[in-house]
């Protein structure tokens, strides 16, 4: 085992480490030469973006889905409860 001077050389290379890797690859000067060659390799192509749909049909919709959801959630809890009473768990 090593001395107390070594404890203390790894201790700061184990806090170092991370600091400069996360300085490092945060600087955008240090990858703009391969971002240049990639960008000429792929052109760009925005995507398109989708227009809200907060119609009126489309709330509808999703109304009479949250209602068929909640009638199928109370059959199911009354048919759960059903079975508890019949084997006299209530």
């Amino acid at each position: 085992m090593g001395n107390w001077q070594l404890e203390v050389v790894r201790m700061v290379g184990y806090i170092a480490f991370p600091v400069v890797m996360f300085h490092w690859f945060n600087q955008a000067e240090n990858f703009s030469t391969y971002l240049e060659d990639v960008q000429k390799i792929i052109p760009y192509t925005p995507r398109q973006q989708k227009p809200n749909s907060t119609s009126s049909s489309t709330i509808s919709t999703k109304r009479k889905i949250y209602k068929q959801l909640m009638q199928w959630n109370r059959k199911s809890l009354n048919k759960f409860r059903d079975n508890l009473k019949r084997l006299k768990y209530i």
